[in-house]
């Protein structure tokens, strides 16, 4: 998906834009932050779940 958005920029800017490289770092560094800040999301959730799981086979 992100190629394909890359490609239509092109093709709208006609393939001559020096700012699309500077455009195109900044977004794989956004792309990378929210991957990085969506598994550690996952994995505090699932750690939660562990944590009440484990809390309620104990208490049972």
């Amino acid at each position: 998906m992100h190629d394909v958005l890359d490609n239509m920029y092109m093709l709208e800017m006609g393939g001559r834009d020096i700012r699309l490289q500077d455009m195109d770092i900044s977004q794989s560094n956004a792309v990378t932050a929210l991957i990085v800040f969506e598994l550690f999301a996952i994995f505090l959730a699932l750690t939660v779940a562990v944590a009440l799981s484990r809390s309620i086979a104990c208490n049972s």
